[in-house]
């Protein structure tokens, strides 16, 4: 039936009016099924991985739980040692936004910490290989140091010569060199060592060997001078040890749970030294550490040095040991907050912890 009125004019006209509208929750059930989808989308655009990798902030681990002594001594201290980490990840158009406007967090090219070369499995790859032969290098360093003869090789082996240098056409890549004017050479650092300690222009009889041993000559040539210090002396090859072993007097087992990396190295030696022997070497004082440790017990730079010192902020540690060369970078960030101590040798951080009160004393068995 249809709706009517009766108009002015006495006549029955029909008015006919628009279809009833849907209700009003219709339109917000679609209204939202819009945003969703516009969500979706828009999540899924920031989600997307771009070409660069994002270091953040990692966390302080202590290094205690982490050495574990099977046989041998094993003194507990008061003073703790934690290592530091970084977080890195590919970054997607989020993290990197994030990142960008987040001082504690760098965002670099993919490039930078991985070449086109190196997939996502072999850069773990390496990462792990590079803690393993760091914690390696902690064991023997630290054995060094209590005077058992823990790291031998078999002279330093040439690995580049570079042109222009005082070696080339002299030596070449796989060249060993095992004694410098009638004194045996055992590892690259104590070649290293030795021509430095020499100025520049002296003359210098090196004996050589092929790498199989099989083939033996002298060279004799003047040194140069050491691009970094006049005062120097200088060859002009890459180098790393021949044969290179280690030897340890008693059994320990560094863990490092999934961190990669050699950054690691100079928290891991203190550790084991302090676990090794008697006394506090921390001095009872939560201190942490970064920086690689070589055969010589040189402390090398570390990378995510500005993400480090956020995590030593929030870590509430007394003491940050560092390499001398980022000391200052470290101090303008952390401030007053964590005394912060840059070394460059093993014996220059043992050093500053016995400076804080800190003992390490070991009697080698007979």
């Amino acid at each position: 039936m249809n709706d009517s009125v009766v108009g002015q004019d006495g006549s029955d006209d029909e008015i006919k009016f628009p279809p009833t509208p849907p209700p009003v929750k219709n339109f917000r059930w679609v209204g939202l099924a819009v945003l969703a989808v516009v969500m979706a989308v828009l999540v899924g655009v920031l989600n997307v991985q771009i070409p660069y990798y994002a270091i953040s902030p990692g966390q302080a681990l202590d290094v205690g739980p982490l050495v574990k002594v099977e046989k041998g001594p094993n003194y507990s201290s008061d003073g703790q040692f934690f290592l530091t980490t970084v977080s890195l990840g590919k970054a997607t158009l989020l993290t990197a936004f994030l990142g960008w406007i987040d001082s504690t967090t760098a965002v670099v090219k993919e490039s930078v910490i991985r070449p086109p070369s190196v997939s996502d499995a072999d850069l773990t790859k390496l990462n792990q290989e590079e803690m393993a032969d760091s914690k390696q290098v902690a064991l023997g360093v630290a054995f060094e140091h209590l005077g058992y003869d823990a790291i031998s090789g078999d002279g330093a082996k040439v690995v580049v010569v570079e042109k222009g240098t005082p070696a080339d056409s002299l030596l070449v890549a796989e060249d060993v060199i095992v004694a410098v004017d009638g004194k045996q050479v055992k590892d690259h650092f104590q070649l290293v060592k030795m021509v430095k300690a020499k100025s520049p222009g002296t003359s210098v009889a090196f004996k050589v060997q092929s790498v199989d041993g099989s083939q033996t000559r002298t060279v004799d040539l003047e040194l140069g001078a050491n691009p970094s210090n006049a005062e120097q002396g200088f060859l002009g090859v890459q180098l790393t040890t021949n044969k290179l072993r280690f030897d340890f007097p008693y059994e320990l087992k560094l863990e490092s749970e999934r961190i990669g990396g050699p950054s690691a190295g100079l928290a891991y030696t203190l550790q084991v030294l302090d676990v090794l022997t008697e006394g506090d070497l921390g001095a009872g004082k939560k201190v942490a550490v970064t920086g690689t440790i070589e055969l010589d017990g040189t402390v090398g730079d570390v990378g995510g040095i500005a993400q480090k010192t956020a995590v030593v902020k929030e870590a509430k540690v007394d003491i940050f040991l560092v390499p001398s060369s980022e000391e200052d970078e470290v101090k303008k960030s952390i401030g007053d907050k964590v005394e912060v101590v840059g070394v460059d040798s093993l014996s220059e951080a043992i050093e500053a912890l016995q400076g804080l009160g800190g003992e390490i004393r070991f009697t080698k068995p007979l």
